[in-house]
C-alpha cells in the first residue's frame, strides 16, 4: 500500500530557500517539501536567491543551497549573505563532491550540515527537520 509523502515523512510548516541550478533536481526538491508542508521559494543561482529575499520579505527558517553553483556566488557565499539578513536562518548545503573535496576547496564551512547528492526524499525531509529543530 502506498502511503502519502506528507504522511510517510516528518514535515512541517517552517518557510525553506531552495537554490539549486539544475532545474529536476530543484523541481523534485521543492514538490517534495510543499508536500510536506513547507513554504518552499527557489532560485537557480545565489543572485535570484538574493534579490528574491529581498524584494519578496520571505523570511526563510532553512536555507537548502547546492555548494556549486552559476555566477559569482557559490552556497558558502550565498548562505553568509543570508545570514546577513537573517541570523537565525539554519543552513543545509547539498553536493555530488566529496566532504575533503569541498573542505580543501574552503567550500565547506567546518561543523556544516550537508546533504550528499543523489539522496532519497526521507533523508532530505530527516535532515531538514533535524537541523530546523536543532535551530528552535
Amino acid at each position: 500500500m502506498d502511503v502519502p509523502l506528507h504522511k510517510a515523512l516528518n514535515g512541517g510548516s517552517e518557510s525553506v530557500l531552495v537554490v539549486e541550478d539544475k532545474q529536476l533536481v530543484k523541481d523534485t526538491i521543492v514538490t517534495i517539501l510543499k508536500k510536506l508542508g513547507y513554504d518552499v521559494i527557489s532560485a537557480v543561482d545565489g543572485h535570484e536567491a538574493l534579490g528574491q529575499l529581498k524584494c519578496s520579505g520571505f523570511t526563510p527558517d532553512l536555507l537548502l543551497t547546492d555548494i556549486m553553483l552559476p555566477g559569482s556566488l557559490n552556497g558558502r557565499e550565498v548562505s553568509e549573505e543570508v545570514l546577513a539578513l537573517h541570523p537565525g536562518c539554519r543552513i543545509i548545503y547539498m553536493s555530488g563532491y566529496s566532504a575533503d573535496t569541498l573542505s580543501d576547496r574552503n567550500l565547506l564551512p567546518r561543523g556544516s550540515e550537508r546533504l550528499s547528492k543523489p539522496f532519497s526524499s526521507s533523508i532530505l525531509a530527516n535532515t531538514i527537520r533535524k537541523a530546523l529543530e536543532a535551530g528552535a
